[in-house]
């Protein structure tokens, strides 16, 4: 079996939770499916998170939430389910000096419909 394409298919979930330990966690990061999984091993293992594909998961809101500090702005600024937390991360922005470290993506946000709601 391809694990990691395994990893990556949203209909894979049960088959990946059998087998935890041949799971590809750079796909499994994007898999809008596999939000359970992740929060599970956010637990324990929290060094298998890969924030750059998790920031651009549009399931995975609710836990890039709880740890703003692991967002990657630049990823998840094209993410359709940013909403708040990006009209957050703007004003935040307003307020920071030029040289931030983590900035948001004005390209991405330009593809993002989800900015046509705020």
């Amino acid at each position: 079996m391809n694990w990691k394409n395994l990893s990556a298919n949203e209909k894979a979930i049960r088959l990946l939770e059998e087998n935890p330990t041949k799971i590809d966690w750079y796909e499994l990061c994007k898999n809008p499916k596999a939000i359970r999984v992740i929060e599970k091993e956010l637990l324990v293992r929290p060094e298998n998170i890969n924030w750059n594909r998790l920031s651009q998961n549009h399931a995975a809101v609710r836990i890039l939430g709880n740890n703003k500090d692991k967002i990657v702005w630049s990823y998840f600024s094209a993410n359709p389910s940013a909403g708040e937390l990006l009209q957050e991360r703007i004003e935040y922005e307003k307020k920071m000096p030029k040289d931030k470290k983590n900035p948001l993506d004005w390209a991405g946000i330009s593809k993002n419909p989800s900015i046509f709601t705020y």
